[in-house]
This record gives C-alpha cells, sequence and structure tokens, in this order.
C-alpha cells in the first residue's frame, strides 16, 4: 500500500493540537514530517504502521514518530469516534532544542517514535496532560507539551509497534497525488489548471479528480483552498497587510469568496479573526 503524503495546517502556533470527532476514523494511509501523539478517547479498531498492524481501545495513546506511514480503521459497529491529536515536528523548537541534555531523553523517544509507540490504557495523568495541551494556548501550550513528552519519555509501559528486525528505515513509496500535493506547498497561490496539475501526477483530469477525493476526503480545489486559508490566517495574525492584500496574495481573486471561504473553515470572519487573536496575546 502507499501512503499520501499530508500537509498538516497549524492553527497559529508552533504546533498542532485538536479534538477530532466523527463516525469513524476515515483517514487514508499517510504520512507527514511531523511526529504525532494520539489518545483515542472513543472507538476502537486497527491501527496500521508500516506493514504492521495492532488494535487500539478506547484509552490507548500512540506516538508515532516523523514520516511514519500510518491509519486508522474503525471496528465495524463504531458509531462515533472521538480522539485527541497533537503534530509537532522535531525542529518546531529549534532545529537542535531535543539534543541539549535536559531534553535528550525526549530526543531518544522521538527517534524510537519512527518504530510506532503504544502506550495501553490506566495513564491517566498523560491523558490529561494531553488534553491539556489541546485546549491551552500560547506559551502554556508549550509548557504543556513539554510537560507531556517528559512524562511519555519517563514511562515504562510503552510497547513497540514494528519489530526493529523488520524496520527498514524511513524510505517511501511515491504516492502519484504527492506530486499535486507538493505542487499546493509551493504554489497554492497561483492560478490553477486542473490539466496541468493531473499532468504531473501521470494521470487523466479525470482519474486526478476521482483519486485525489479518494485518497484525501476532499476534491483538489477544497484542499487548495483550505491551504490559501491557513497561509491566510497566518497573515493575519503576523502581518498588517489589509485583508484585501492577504487574500490576493494567497490565491483568491475575488474579496467575496475569500471572506465566505474563510468564514466556512475557520467560523468567523478575517476581520474578526485577527481581532479575536490581538484581544488573546495582549
Amino acid at each position: 500500500m502507499k501512503a499520501i503524503k499530508e500537509d498538516v495546517l497549524y492553527q497559529s502556533g508552533s504546533f498542532s493540537a485538536y479534538l477530532y470527532e466523527g463516525p469513524s476514523f476515515d483517514h487514508p494511509y499517510h504520512f507527514h514530517v511531523e511526529h504525532e501523539i494520539v489518545l483515542v478517547n472513543k472507538g476502537s479498531g486497527t491501527l496500521l504502521v508500516n506493514d504492521q498492524a495492532c488494535e487500539f481501545n478506547e484509552g490507548d495513546i500512540f506516538i508515532l514518530g516523523a514520516n511514519t506511514p500510518h491509519s486508522f480503521i474503525s471496528a465495524e459497529g463504531d458509531e462515533q469516534v472521538r480522539s485527541l491529536v497533537i503534530q509537532f515536528s522535531g525542529t518546531c523548537f529549534g532545529e537542535t532544542f531535543f539534543h541539549i541534555p535536559e531534553f535528550r531523553t525526549i530526543g531518544k523517544l522521538l527517534e524510537s517514535a519512527k518504530f510506532g509507540l503504544r502506550i495501553k490504557s490506566n495513564e491517566s495523568h498523560v491523558e490529561k496532560i494531553i488534553e491539556n495541551t489541546c485546549i491551552s494556548k500560547g506559551a502554556l501550550s508549550v509548557v504543556h507539551l513539554l510537560t507531556l513528552l517528559t512524562n511519555i519519555s519517563q514511562l515504562e509501559n510503552i510497547e513497540q509497534i514494528i519489530p526493529t528486525q523488520s524496520f527498514t528505515g524511513s524510505q517511501l513509496e511515491s504516492h502519484k497525488l504527492n506530486a499535486a500535493i507538493d505542487w499546493v506547498n509551493a504554489n497554492y497561490f497561483c492560478s490553477i489548471d486542473l490539466e496541468e496539475i493531473a499532468e504531473i501526477t501521470n494521470l487523466t483530469k479525470t482519474a486526478f479528480c476521482r483519486s485525489f477525493k479518494k485518497a484525501t476526503s476532499k476534491t483538489f480545489l477544497q484542499y487548495l483552498n483550505d491551504k490559501r486559508i491557513e497561509e491566510a490566517a497566518t497573515r493575519l495574525i503576523q502581518s498588517e497587510d489589509s485583508i484585501l492584500k492577504v487574500a490576493y496574495d494567497v490565491g483568491f481573486s475575488n474579496i467575496s469568496s475569500f471572506n465566505r471561504y474563510f468564514k466556512k473553515v475557520k467560523g468567523t470572519s478575517p476581520t474578526h479573526f485577527r481581532e479575536n487573536f490581538r484581544k488573546l496575546v495582549n
């Protein structure tokens, strides 16, 4: 099975922490450059990590390393699932942060995470720190994340999912659609021609659109516009540019479409988003 590359979209900080709820875990078999911590609050099923499979249940905590292909598959009969997810790069606090003496145990934990790690249930103090990390903001969220990683690095009941002897490194099969995702990351602000995008994946336009929707659960245009909105949110926070300039800079051709789509994704207008963030940090 080939893994598709996922572009983790950050809301407004150096890492991503959020609640996932839905009728099932429906992410495709994928990878991303970020490390990931997942607490399963509700639901059960099978987790695929590389070519290994293990069961998961409520209360299980998983640590998945950077570029590790994985997919959570819900058990039949599950009608509602819930998990807390934290995603962060190994350099989110600086290139050598996890190499300094005080954080070397965390660095070793993250290195081991390439094998996929599972913490069985009954670690309520770790669950609480995960919850705090997901609901906190600003500098406090960083404190909670570092506290979480410190606590996990000191646990003894961590299971390795991929046997060490079967690990073949971080080589990933290249999914055809990853070329399109790489294009989005580099050229999200450009006008699009689906024929040209499909061509770089060696698929026809029809096959590309069908395959992209199946793999990501979004149309290519939805995926592109989501990326544009995340970039716009960052610019609204970090610059004094007008909302009109931000909209055009990230690739929207008219302000009304930008405002409508921004509110759909963020739940508020660009103006209120900027104002609310400034109130939060001031």
